[in-house]
């Protein structure tokens, strides 16, 4: 019996997917770097109307802001 193989690939993600994504899932994963090091917390996030950009808020005090300014290249995982 084969086990049929239903991931999907990254980036193909439909609209409709997204949505009900946004819907269901309260939190994210996001990772930046300081001095080389990976640094990862929860944050709670949300897509724009169109669904085409992930937002979160910080206050301006936090690790993940200075990280961000530092290197602006993270990653979220939803």
């Amino acid at each position: 019996m084969k086990i049929p193989n239903n991931r999907k690939k990254v980036g193909t993600f439909g609209v409709d997917e997204l949505i009900e994504l946004n819907i269901k899932t309260l939190y994210a994963v996001l990772a930046t770097v300081h001095d080389n090091m990976p640094y990862t917390l929860l944050v709670a996030y949300a897509f724009d109307r169109q669904e085409k950009v992930v937002v979160f808020l910080t206050p301006r005090k936090t690790t993940k802001y200075t990280n961000i300014l530092g290197n602006p290249n993270v990653s979220i995982s939803i």
